[in-house]
Protein backbone atom coordinates (compact mmCIF):
# COMPACT_ATOMS: atom_id res chain seq x y z
CA UNK A 1 0.00 0.00 0.00
CA UNK A 2 2.14 2.89 -1.71
CA UNK A 3 0.32 5.39 0.75
CA UNK A 4 1.56 3.56 4.18
CA UNK A 5 4.56 3.82 3.10
CA UNK A 6 5.04 7.61 1.73
CA UNK A 7 3.33 8.79 5.09
CA UNK A 8 4.74 6.70 8.20
CA UNK A 9 7.86 8.94 7.35
CA UNK A 10 5.91 12.04 6.48
CA UNK A 11 2.80 12.24 8.80
CA UNK A 12 3.97 14.69 11.37
CA UNK A 13 5.72 16.20 9.02
CA UNK A 14 2.46 17.14 8.68
CA UNK A 15 2.24 18.72 10.93
CA UNK A 16 5.47 20.33 11.52
CA UNK A 17 6.93 20.96 7.98
CA UNK A 18 4.09 22.67 6.50
CA UNK A 19 4.59 25.69 8.81
CA UNK A 20 8.22 25.04 9.09
CA UNK A 21 9.61 25.52 5.60
CA UNK A 22 7.01 27.84 3.61
CA UNK A 23 4.01 25.28 3.34
CA UNK A 24 6.30 22.03 1.92
CA UNK A 25 9.68 21.88 0.57
CA UNK A 26 11.75 21.25 -2.27
CA UNK A 27 13.63 22.54 -5.62
CA UNK A 28 13.39 24.96 -9.06
CA UNK A 29 12.11 25.09 -12.68
CA UNK A 30 15.73 26.09 -14.17
CA UNK A 31 18.69 26.57 -12.76
CA UNK A 32 19.66 30.13 -11.99
CA UNK A 33 22.34 32.24 -10.37
CA UNK A 34 21.09 32.35 -6.76
CA UNK A 35 22.08 35.62 -5.78
CA UNK A 36 19.54 37.20 -8.51
CA UNK A 37 17.08 34.30 -8.35
CA UNK A 38 16.28 34.79 -4.72
CA UNK A 39 17.35 38.96 -4.58
CA UNK A 40 13.61 39.05 -3.55
CA UNK A 41 11.92 35.79 -4.00
CA UNK A 42 11.07 33.09 -6.31
CA UNK A 43 10.45 34.05 -10.01
CA UNK A 44 6.98 32.43 -10.85
CA UNK A 45 7.41 30.65 -13.86
CA UNK A 46 5.06 31.10 -16.55
CA UNK A 47 1.63 29.06 -16.32
CA UNK A 48 -1.51 28.71 -17.57
CA UNK A 49 -5.01 28.14 -15.39
CA UNK A 50 -8.55 27.29 -16.36
CA UNK A 51 -11.55 26.18 -14.51
CA UNK A 52 -13.62 23.80 -16.09
CA UNK A 53 -17.10 24.00 -16.16
CA UNK A 54 -17.17 20.82 -14.11
CA UNK A 55 -15.78 23.60 -11.21
CA UNK A 56 -12.09 21.44 -11.54
CA UNK A 57 -9.28 23.92 -11.33
CA UNK A 58 -5.85 23.12 -13.85
CA UNK A 59 -3.11 24.39 -13.36
CA UNK A 60 0.01 23.98 -16.31
CA UNK A 61 3.58 24.54 -15.56
CA UNK A 62 5.76 23.86 -18.59
CA UNK A 63 9.47 22.95 -18.11
CA UNK A 64 11.76 21.02 -20.70
CA UNK A 65 14.39 21.24 -19.04
CA UNK A 66 14.05 17.26 -18.18
CA UNK A 67 11.84 14.82 -19.79
CA UNK A 68 9.60 14.23 -17.32
CA UNK A 69 6.08 15.25 -16.14
CA UNK A 70 4.53 15.61 -12.98
CA UNK A 71 0.23 15.28 -12.25
CA UNK A 72 -0.67 16.40 -8.94
CA UNK A 73 -4.00 17.29 -7.50
CA UNK A 74 -4.83 18.94 -3.68
CA UNK A 75 -8.41 17.61 -2.70
CA UNK A 76 -9.95 19.55 0.03
CA UNK A 77 -10.23 16.02 2.25
CA UNK A 78 -8.58 15.71 5.41
CA UNK A 79 -8.40 14.48 9.10
CA UNK A 80 -10.57 17.89 10.03
CA UNK A 81 -13.63 16.77 8.23
CA UNK A 82 -13.60 13.28 10.45
CA UNK A 83 -16.19 13.10 12.89
CA UNK A 84 -14.71 11.60 15.99
CA UNK A 85 -16.84 8.48 15.83
CA UNK A 86 -15.10 7.92 12.25
CA UNK A 87 -11.79 9.22 12.91
CA UNK A 88 -9.46 8.38 10.27
CA UNK A 89 -12.24 8.07 7.38
CA UNK A 90 -10.20 10.33 5.33
CA UNK A 91 -7.23 8.61 5.57
CA UNK A 92 -8.50 5.39 4.78
CA UNK A 93 -10.53 6.77 1.71
CA UNK A 94 -7.72 8.01 -0.10
CA UNK A 95 -5.61 4.85 0.92
CA UNK A 96 -7.90 2.77 -0.96
CA UNK A 97 -7.89 4.83 -4.33
CA UNK A 98 -5.40 2.80 -5.50
CA UNK A 99 -6.26 -0.31 -4.41
CA UNK A 100 -8.89 -1.48 -7.03
CA UNK A 101 -11.08 0.41 -9.52
CA UNK A 102 -13.84 -0.25 -12.09
CA UNK A 103 -11.22 -1.05 -14.89
CA UNK A 104 -8.32 -2.63 -12.83
CA UNK A 105 -7.09 -4.99 -9.53
CA UNK A 106 -5.12 -3.69 -6.93
CA UNK A 107 -2.60 -5.66 -8.22
CA UNK A 108 -2.96 -4.86 -12.24
CA UNK A 109 -2.52 -0.95 -11.05
CA UNK A 110 0.59 -1.51 -9.36
CA UNK A 111 1.39 -3.36 -12.11
CA UNK A 112 0.78 -0.87 -14.83
CA UNK A 113 2.81 1.95 -12.54
CA UNK A 114 5.99 -0.38 -12.07
CA UNK A 115 5.35 -1.04 -16.34
CA UNK A 116 5.35 2.82 -16.43
CA UNK A 117 8.48 3.33 -14.67
CA UNK A 118 5.61 5.91 -12.70
CA UNK A 119 5.36 6.80 -9.36
CA UNK A 120 2.52 7.58 -7.16
CA UNK A 121 2.14 9.00 -3.83
CA UNK A 122 -1.16 9.78 -1.87
CA UNK A 123 -0.59 11.44 1.15
CA UNK A 124 -3.50 12.55 3.51
CA UNK A 125 -3.04 14.95 5.98
CA UNK A 126 -5.22 17.20 8.51
CA UNK A 127 -6.56 19.85 6.08
CA UNK A 128 -6.12 18.62 2.73
CA UNK A 129 -5.55 15.04 0.54
CA UNK A 130 -1.78 15.47 -2.00
CA UNK A 131 -2.18 12.75 -4.72
CA UNK A 132 0.72 12.76 -7.34
CA UNK A 133 1.60 10.46 -10.27
CA UNK A 134 4.76 11.45 -12.12
CA UNK A 135 7.16 9.47 -14.91
CA UNK A 136 9.35 10.21 -18.64
CA UNK A 137 7.01 12.62 -20.19
CA UNK A 138 6.80 9.79 -23.13
CA UNK A 139 4.19 8.44 -20.82
CA UNK A 140 2.19 11.47 -20.13
CA UNK A 141 -0.65 10.05 -21.51
CA UNK A 142 -0.78 6.71 -19.57
CA UNK A 143 0.18 8.46 -16.62
CA UNK A 144 -2.84 10.92 -17.28
CA UNK A 145 -5.61 7.38 -17.92
CA UNK A 146 -3.33 6.12 -14.28
CA UNK A 147 -4.15 9.15 -12.54
CA UNK A 148 -7.91 9.97 -13.91
CA UNK A 149 -8.48 6.02 -13.15
CA UNK A 150 -7.14 6.10 -9.50
CA UNK A 151 -8.98 9.44 -8.56
CA UNK A 152 -12.28 8.67 -10.56
CA UNK A 153 -12.76 5.26 -10.40
CA UNK A 154 -12.36 3.44 -7.18
CA UNK A 155 -13.96 0.73 -6.65
CA UNK A 156 -13.32 0.42 -2.56
CA UNK A 157 -13.87 -3.95 -2.43
CA UNK A 158 -14.77 -4.53 1.24
CA UNK A 159 -11.91 -7.07 0.63
CA UNK A 160 -9.26 -4.40 -0.17
CA UNK A 161 -11.07 -2.62 3.05
CA UNK A 162 -10.42 -5.36 5.17
CA UNK A 163 -6.82 -5.62 4.12
CA UNK A 164 -6.13 -2.04 4.29
CA UNK A 165 -7.80 -1.48 7.40
CA UNK A 166 -5.95 -3.98 9.12
CA UNK A 167 -2.66 -2.65 8.01
CA UNK A 168 -3.20 0.72 9.38
CA UNK A 169 -4.60 -0.71 12.38
CA UNK A 170 -1.08 -2.65 12.79
CA UNK A 171 0.31 1.02 12.26
CA UNK A 172 -1.36 2.42 15.08
CA UNK A 173 -0.61 -0.27 17.11
CA UNK A 174 3.32 0.07 16.73
CA UNK A 175 3.11 3.47 17.22
CA UNK A 176 1.76 3.13 21.01
CA UNK A 177 5.08 1.00 21.30
CA UNK A 178 7.28 4.47 19.84
CA UNK A 179 7.51 6.94 23.21
CA UNK A 180 8.39 9.88 20.72
CA UNK A 181 5.37 9.42 18.42
CA UNK A 182 3.13 8.39 21.57
CA UNK A 183 3.76 11.43 23.25
CA UNK A 184 2.89 13.53 20.32
CA UNK A 185 -0.27 11.87 20.35
CA UNK A 186 -0.98 12.24 23.79
CA UNK A 187 0.25 16.54 23.23
CA UNK A 188 -2.64 16.57 20.69
CA UNK A 189 -4.94 15.19 22.63
CA UNK A 190 -4.53 17.33 25.84
CA UNK A 191 -4.63 20.50 23.42
CA UNK A 192 -7.04 19.75 20.80
CA UNK A 193 -9.54 17.93 23.28
CA UNK A 194 -12.26 16.47 21.11
CA UNK A 195 -11.22 18.92 18.04
CA UNK A 196 -10.18 16.83 14.86
CA UNK A 197 -6.56 17.84 15.23
CA UNK A 198 -6.77 15.95 18.50
CA UNK A 199 -6.37 13.20 16.61
CA UNK A 200 -3.87 11.04 14.64
CA UNK A 201 -4.85 11.46 10.98
CA UNK A 202 -4.54 7.54 10.80
CA UNK A 203 -7.73 7.53 13.00
CA UNK A 204 -7.76 6.18 16.74
CA UNK A 205 -7.97 1.85 17.33
CA UNK A 206 -11.57 2.43 17.95
CA UNK A 207 -12.91 4.49 15.65
CA UNK A 208 -11.00 2.97 12.70
CA UNK A 209 -12.35 -0.54 13.80
CA UNK A 210 -15.80 0.55 13.01
CA UNK A 211 -15.94 2.45 9.71
CA UNK A 212 -17.75 0.28 7.21
CA UNK A 213 -17.71 0.69 3.00
CA UNK A 214 -20.44 2.47 3.01
CA UNK A 215 -18.80 5.08 5.29
CA UNK A 216 -16.14 5.30 2.27
CA UNK A 217 -18.30 5.32 -0.37
CA UNK A 218 -19.96 8.03 1.40
CA UNK A 219 -16.86 10.31 2.28
CA UNK A 220 -15.70 9.83 -1.20
CA UNK A 221 -18.82 11.17 -3.17
CA UNK A 222 -19.01 14.23 -0.42
CA UNK A 223 -15.34 15.46 -1.09
CA UNK A 224 -14.55 13.96 -3.93
CA UNK A 225 -16.10 16.44 -6.65
CA UNK A 226 -14.84 18.86 -8.99
CA UNK A 227 -15.39 21.47 -6.82
CA UNK A 228 -13.30 20.65 -4.51
CA UNK A 229 -10.14 19.74 -6.30
CA UNK A 230 -7.08 21.63 -7.68
CA UNK A 231 -4.80 19.49 -9.90
CA UNK A 232 -1.42 20.81 -11.22
CA UNK A 233 -0.09 19.29 -14.34
CA UNK A 234 4.21 19.88 -14.31
CA UNK A 235 6.85 19.14 -17.04
CA UNK A 236 7.38 18.55 -20.86
CA UNK A 237 4.29 18.65 -22.67
CA UNK A 238 3.29 20.56 -25.54
CA UNK A 239 -0.17 21.96 -26.31
CA UNK A 240 -1.79 19.00 -27.15
CA UNK A 241 -1.49 17.37 -23.74
CA UNK A 242 -2.95 20.41 -22.18
CA UNK A 243 -5.94 19.79 -24.19
CA UNK A 244 -6.48 16.31 -23.73
CA UNK A 245 -6.10 16.63 -19.62
CA UNK A 246 -8.94 19.68 -20.38
CA UNK A 247 -11.02 17.16 -22.17
CA UNK A 248 -10.17 13.97 -20.08
CA UNK A 249 -11.25 15.92 -16.57
CA UNK A 250 -14.32 17.71 -18.17
CA UNK A 251 -16.00 14.17 -18.41
CA UNK A 252 -16.02 14.24 -14.80
CA UNK A 253 -19.64 15.50 -14.46
CA UNK A 254 -20.70 16.20 -11.01
CA UNK A 255 -23.51 18.49 -9.92
CA UNK A 256 -22.19 18.14 -5.89
CA UNK A 257 -21.08 21.09 -4.53
CA UNK A 258 -18.08 21.63 -1.80
CA UNK A 259 -19.47 21.21 1.65
CA UNK A 260 -19.55 24.56 3.93
CA UNK A 261 -16.45 24.86 6.05
CA UNK A 262 -17.60 24.88 9.28
CA UNK A 263 -15.20 26.85 11.54
CA UNK A 264 -13.47 24.53 13.99
CA UNK A 265 -10.89 26.43 16.20
CA UNK A 266 -10.80 25.61 19.97
CA UNK A 267 -11.79 28.23 21.87
CA UNK A 268 -10.07 26.80 25.59
CA UNK A 269 -6.57 25.80 26.47
CA UNK A 270 -5.33 23.23 28.43
CA UNK A 271 -2.66 23.94 31.30
CA UNK A 272 -1.20 22.36 33.58
CA UNK A 273 1.32 18.94 34.03
CA UNK A 274 0.20 15.77 32.32
CA UNK A 275 1.36 12.39 33.17
CA UNK A 276 1.38 9.72 31.34
CA UNK A 277 2.67 6.20 33.09
CA UNK A 278 5.27 3.65 31.39
CA UNK A 279 6.41 1.12 33.60
CA UNK A 280 9.97 0.87 32.66
CA UNK A 281 10.88 3.36 30.13
CA UNK A 282 14.29 4.60 30.77
CA UNK A 283 13.78 7.43 29.27
CA UNK A 284 10.93 10.37 29.76
CA UNK A 285 9.81 11.96 26.65
CA UNK A 286 8.36 15.47 27.51
CA UNK A 287 5.96 18.00 25.79
CA UNK A 288 4.83 21.30 25.92
CA UNK A 289 2.79 23.52 24.29
CA UNK A 290 -0.30 25.74 23.50
CA UNK A 291 -2.70 26.93 21.09
CA UNK A 292 -1.43 29.31 18.49
CA UNK A 293 -1.89 30.45 14.63
CA UNK A 294 -3.22 29.22 11.55
CA UNK A 295 -2.06 29.64 8.03
CA UNK A 296 -3.77 32.98 6.62
CA UNK A 297 -2.61 34.59 10.26
CA UNK A 298 -0.63 38.34 9.24
CA UNK A 299 2.14 37.62 11.84
CA UNK A 300 3.05 34.27 9.82
CA UNK A 301 6.06 35.33 8.75
CA UNK A 302 7.24 37.09 12.13
CA UNK A 303 6.39 34.38 14.03
CA UNK A 304 8.84 31.84 12.25
CA UNK A 305 11.60 34.38 12.59
CA UNK A 306 11.08 34.23 16.47
CA UNK A 307 10.55 30.69 16.65
CA UNK A 308 13.68 30.23 15.02
CA UNK A 309 15.66 31.81 18.13
CA UNK A 310 14.27 30.00 20.47
CA UNK A 311 14.57 26.69 19.34
CA UNK A 312 13.79 25.98 15.39
CA UNK A 313 17.24 25.44 14.56
CA UNK A 314 20.27 24.48 16.32
CA UNK A 315 21.75 27.34 16.87
CA UNK A 316 18.81 27.89 19.15
CA UNK A 317 18.44 29.06 23.10
CA UNK A 318 16.39 26.29 24.11
CA UNK A 319 19.48 23.45 22.78
CA UNK A 320 21.75 26.01 23.75
CA UNK A 321 20.84 25.96 27.39
CA UNK A 322 19.44 22.88 27.89
CA UNK A 323 21.53 20.78 25.57
CA UNK A 324 24.60 22.20 25.53
CA UNK A 325 25.04 23.96 28.83
CA UNK A 326 23.20 22.04 31.02
CA UNK A 327 23.43 18.60 29.15
CA UNK A 328 20.13 17.49 30.13
CA UNK A 329 18.87 16.07 26.56
CA UNK A 330 20.30 14.96 23.30
CA UNK A 331 18.03 17.10 21.80
CA UNK A 332 15.42 19.61 22.49
CA UNK A 333 13.59 22.38 19.64
CA UNK A 334 10.51 24.35 19.25
CA UNK A 335 8.22 24.31 16.52
CA UNK A 336 4.40 25.55 15.33
CA UNK A 337 2.50 24.09 13.17
CA UNK A 338 -0.57 26.68 11.80
CA UNK A 339 -2.86 24.99 9.98
CA UNK A 340 -6.34 25.87 8.18
CA UNK A 341 -7.78 26.51 11.53
CA UNK A 342 -5.56 27.14 15.07
CA UNK A 343 -2.75 24.65 15.27
CA UNK A 344 0.10 24.12 18.06
CA UNK A 345 3.11 25.22 19.01
CA UNK A 346 5.65 22.49 21.26
CA UNK A 347 8.43 22.58 22.58
CA UNK A 348 9.57 18.72 22.52
CA UNK A 349 12.38 16.68 24.24
CA UNK A 350 13.81 14.15 26.21
CA UNK A 351 15.67 13.21 28.93
CA UNK A 352 16.67 10.48 31.37
CA UNK A 353 14.43 10.00 34.42
CA UNK A 354 16.69 11.14 37.07
CA UNK A 355 16.14 15.12 35.02
CA UNK A 356 12.81 15.03 34.02
CA UNK A 357 12.14 18.06 36.84
CA UNK A 358 15.48 20.17 35.75
CA UNK A 359 14.81 19.55 32.10
CA UNK A 360 11.71 20.74 32.37
CA UNK A 361 12.28 23.84 34.33
CA UNK A 362 15.36 25.14 32.71
CA UNK A 363 12.73 24.78 29.41
CA UNK A 364 10.36 26.77 31.32
CA UNK A 365 12.74 29.25 32.27
CA UNK A 366 14.12 29.63 28.39
CA UNK A 367 10.78 30.24 27.05
CA UNK A 368 9.71 32.70 29.68
CA UNK A 369 12.97 34.63 29.43
CA UNK A 370 12.18 34.84 25.73
CA UNK A 371 8.70 35.76 25.62
CA UNK A 372 9.51 38.38 28.39
CA UNK A 373 12.17 39.73 26.92
CA UNK A 374 12.25 39.28 23.61
CA UNK A 375 15.52 38.14 21.33
CA UNK A 376 18.50 40.59 20.61
CA UNK A 377 19.60 42.31 17.20
CA UNK A 378 21.93 39.83 16.37
CA UNK A 379 19.80 36.41 16.91
CA UNK A 380 17.16 37.92 14.25
CA UNK A 381 19.76 38.63 11.85
CA UNK A 382 20.91 35.20 12.02
CA UNK A 383 17.26 33.90 12.02
CA UNK A 384 16.35 36.05 8.99
CA UNK A 385 19.70 34.86 7.18
CA UNK A 386 19.02 31.21 7.66
CA UNK A 387 14.89 31.62 6.78
CA UNK A 388 16.58 33.07 3.25
CA UNK A 389 19.21 29.97 3.11
CA UNK A 390 16.01 27.72 3.64
CA UNK A 391 14.64 29.16 0.86
CA UNK A 392 15.82 28.32 -2.41
CA UNK A 393 15.74 24.12 -1.09
CA UNK A 394 11.90 24.41 -0.99
CA UNK A 395 11.41 26.01 -4.80
CA UNK A 396 14.17 24.44 -6.33
CA UNK A 397 12.23 22.14 -9.34
CA UNK A 398 9.20 23.11 -10.96
CA UNK A 399 7.59 20.20 -9.07
CA UNK A 400 8.53 21.69 -5.61
CA UNK A 401 7.02 25.40 -6.62
CA UNK A 402 4.19 23.61 -8.19
CA UNK A 403 3.74 22.01 -4.87
CA UNK A 404 3.53 25.48 -3.00
CA UNK A 405 1.43 27.11 -5.63
CA UNK A 406 -1.17 24.69 -4.95
CA UNK A 407 -1.05 24.90 -1.11
CA UNK A 408 -1.20 28.71 -0.91
CA UNK A 409 -4.22 29.02 -3.29
CA UNK A 410 -5.63 25.64 -0.69
CA UNK A 411 -5.01 28.49 2.06
CA UNK A 412 -6.28 31.54 -0.15
CA UNK A 413 -2.55 33.06 0.39
CA UNK A 414 -1.27 35.29 -2.53
CA UNK A 415 1.38 34.38 -4.58
CA UNK A 416 3.69 37.25 -3.09
CA UNK A 417 4.26 34.81 -0.23
CA UNK A 418 6.65 33.25 -2.80
CA UNK A 419 7.29 36.45 -5.04
CA UNK A 420 7.87 38.31 -2.37
CA UNK A 421 9.84 36.00 0.57
CA UNK A 422 13.12 37.48 0.67
CA UNK A 423 12.15 41.08 0.48
CA UNK A 424 9.49 40.17 3.48
CA UNK A 425 12.23 38.23 5.49
CA UNK A 426 14.81 41.40 5.27
CA UNK A 427 12.12 43.67 6.23
CA UNK A 428 11.35 42.45 9.75
CA UNK A 429 12.61 44.56 12.70
CA UNK A 430 13.12 43.67 16.03
CA UNK A 431 10.64 46.26 17.51
CA UNK A 432 8.01 43.91 14.98
CA UNK A 433 9.07 40.95 16.23
CA UNK A 434 9.30 41.38 19.65
CA UNK A 435 6.48 43.08 19.83
CA UNK A 436 4.33 39.79 18.96
CA UNK A 437 6.47 37.88 21.71
CA UNK A 438 4.34 38.10 24.39
CA UNK A 439 0.91 37.99 22.93
CA UNK A 440 1.26 34.56 20.98
CA UNK A 441 4.14 33.03 23.72
CA UNK A 442 2.28 32.36 26.68
CA UNK A 443 4.34 30.08 28.95
CA UNK A 444 1.24 30.92 31.55
CA UNK A 445 -0.65 28.74 28.94
CA UNK A 446 1.63 25.56 28.69
CA UNK A 447 -0.13 22.05 28.96
CA UNK A 448 3.32 19.65 29.74
CA UNK A 449 2.54 16.37 28.92
CA UNK A 450 5.40 13.84 30.89
CA UNK A 451 5.27 10.07 29.24
CA UNK A 452 7.65 7.79 31.20
CA UNK A 453 7.74 5.93 34.39
CA UNK A 454 5.48 7.44 36.94
CA UNK A 455 7.37 5.54 40.02
CA UNK A 456 10.97 7.09 38.80
CA UNK A 457 9.42 10.76 38.20
CA UNK A 458 6.44 11.62 39.77
CA UNK A 459 8.21 13.21 42.76
CA UNK A 460 9.99 15.38 40.63
CA UNK A 461 7.02 16.61 38.67
CA UNK A 462 4.65 17.41 42.22
CA UNK A 463 7.82 19.92 42.86
CA UNK A 464 6.53 21.64 39.55
CA UNK A 465 3.01 21.80 40.22
CA UNK A 466 -0.18 19.59 40.46
CA UNK A 467 -0.35 16.70 38.71
CA UNK A 468 -3.47 15.55 36.23
CA UNK A 469 -3.21 11.30 35.20
CA UNK A 470 -3.76 10.63 31.62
Amino acid sequence: MRILRSLMGWEIMGCFVVAGSLLSGCHSAQKQDSASAFSEGVRLPEKQEVELNNGLKLLFIRDSSLPRINIMAFVSSGAIDDSKDLSGLSYLTASLLDEGSKKHSSAEIAEQLESLGASLSIQPGYDFTHMSIKGLSYTKYHLLDSFLEILLMPQFEQKELDRVKKQILGVLHKMEDDPDQFADRLMSKVLFQNHPYARPTMGELTSLSKIQRKDVVAHYQKYFIPKNIRVAVVGDFDDLFIQQVRTKFSTWVSDRQPPAIVAKDVQNNTSGIFLKNKKGLVQTQIRMGHLFINRTHPDFMALRAANMVLGGAFASRLNQRVRDDLGLTYGVSSSFDARKFIGPFMIDTFTRNDKVGEAISSSLEVYRDFSQKGITQEELEASKSTLIGQFPRAVETTEALAYQMLALRFYGIDESYLTQFVTNVKALTLPQVNGLLKTYFKPEQLGIVVYGDASQIEGQLKKLGAIQKL
